[in-house]
C-alpha cells in the first residue's frame, strides 16, 4: 500500500471516529490539567514566600546617609509596583500550561459534540426519508394487492389453511358423524435460513415476537390471553400519556415493560421513535393513537421441535421531531399571549 493510500485510509478512520477521539482527548486533557494545576499550586508557596521576602526587603531598605537623597519614597513605591508585576507574571507563567490544556480539552469536547450532533441530525433525516418511502410503498401494495398482501409484506404473517376432522353429531345408532373441514391460522411465512424463526431480525425495526425467554411470556406461562391483557394495560398507559401531550418512546412504554430489563431486546431506534400528539397535529385521523398492534401467531419453538403460539407487537410508531414539538409549543404560547 502506498504512503498516499495509507494517509487516505487513516484520514477516513479519523473522520469516522472523530467524535469519540475528540471527547476522549478532552477527558484525558482535563485529567492532565488537574495534575498540572496541582503541581503549579505546589510551586505557588515558594513564589509567594519569595515575593513576601523581597517585598519586606524593599519596605525596610534604608540607604546610608551618603546616598539618602538617591533613594526616595517615590523610588520605593516604583520598586514595590515592579515587584508586584513580576510576581504576577511568575504566577501566570506557572498556571499558563494547566489553563491552556484545560481550554484545549474543553474545545475538543465541544467540537466532538458538534460533530456528533451533526451525524445524529443526518441519521434522523435519513430515517425520515426511509419512512416516507416505506409509507409510499405500502400505499401502492394496498392499492394493487389489498390489505392481506400488505399485512404479509409488513409482518410476514400469512393464513395457513389445513384440514381437521371434527365430530359434527351422531347418527341414529349413536355413532359419531365425522366431517373433514378446513381451518386457518396465522403463521410466520419467512425464510428460515438459520433454523427456527425465533429469534430473528424481522426486517421491520419495531416488530417483536413475545416468546419463551421473554419477561412477560415467562411471567404468565405463555398464556396469550393474560399476556394480551397485560400488553393492553401498558398500551392504555401510553395512550393516556399521549393524550396529555407527553412524548411516548417505544422503548420506555412498550418494549421495556414487555421484555423486562433485557436491554438486548431494545433498539436504539426506540429512543427516536414513538408517539407525541404535539409533534404531528396534521397527521391522518387513523394515526392519532397509540397502537402496539398486538397479535398472536404460530411459529417454530426455539428448539424447532414443534409449533407454538407466540405473541407479537408491531407498534404504529413514527419518528419524533422535537423541532415540530417546540414549534407547536411556541405557537400555542403566542396564541395565549394574544
Amino acid at each position: 500500500m502506498s504512503f498516499h493510500a495509507t494517509l487516505v485510509k487513516a484520514g477516513g478512520v479519523l473522520a469516522e471516529h472523530s467524535p469519540a477521539i475528540l471527547v476522549g482527548a478532552g477527558v484525558v486533557g482535563f485529567v492532565a490539567c488537574a495534575v498540572l494545576a496541582s503541581k503549579a499550586t505546589l510551586k505557588m508557596n515558594d513564589i509567594l514566600d519569595e515575593s513576601r521576602e523581597t517585598e519586606e526587603k524593599i519596605k525596610t531598605y534604608e540607604p546610608d546617609e551618603e546616598h539618602a537623597d538617591d533613594y526616595t519614597e517615590e523610588d520605593r513605591e516604583k520598586d514595590l509596583k515592579l515587584h508586584t508585576m513580576q510576581t504576577r507574571l511568575k504566577i501566570v507563567k506557572t498556571y499558563a500550561l494547566p489553563v491552556g490544556v484545560g481550554v484545549a480539552s474543553a474545545a475538543a469536547i465541544l467540537v466532538g459534540f458538534k460533530v456528533l450532533n451533526g451525524k445524529y441530525l443526518s441519521t434522523v433525516a435519513a430515517y425520515g426519508v426511509l419512512e416516507k418511502a416505506y409509507e409510499g410503498y405500502r400505499k401502492r401494495i394496498i392499492e394493487k394487492g389489498g390489505l392481506d398482501l400488505d399485512r404479509y409484506g409488513r409482518t410476514g404473517i400469512w393464513k395457513e389453511t389445513y384440514t381437521v376432522e371434527k365430530v359434527v353429531g351422531q347418527d341414529k345408532k349413536g355413532n359419531d358423524i365425522v366431517e373433514t373441514v378446513e381451518e386457518s391460522r396465522d403463521v410466520l411465512d419467512l425464510a428460515k435460513e438459520d433454523g427456527p424463526a425465533y429469534p430473528i431480525d424481522y426486517s421491520m425495526p419495531f416488530r417483536r415476537l413475545i416468546g419463551p425467554g421473554d419477561y412477560i411470556y415467562d411471567k404468565f406461562g405463555g398464556d396469550m390471553n393474560l399476556i394480551q391483557a397485560q400488553v393492553m394495560a401498558y398500551q392504555h398507559t401510553a395512550e393516556r400519556l399521549y393524550e396529555m401531550g407527553e412524548v411516548v418512546h417505544v422503548n420506555d412504554y412498550c418494549y421495556r415493560e414487555i421484555f423486562g430489563v433485557d436491554s438486548e431486546k431494545l433498539d436504539d431506534l426506540g429512543q427516536l421513535y414513538g408517539w407525541c400528539k404535539r409533534d404531528k397535529e396534521s397527521e391522518a385521523e387513523s394515526d392519532r393513537c397509540v397502537d402496539f398492534r398486538f397479535t398472536t401467531v404460530w411459529d417454530d419453538s426455539p428448539d424447532g421441535t414443534e409449533k407454538i403460539l407466540y405473541g407479537m407487537v408491531d407498534p404504529n410508531c413514527s419518528l419524533i421531531s422535537y423541532a415540530n414539538i417546540n414549534k407547536v409549543s411556541r405557537k400555542k404560547i403566542k396564541k395565549g399571549d394574544r
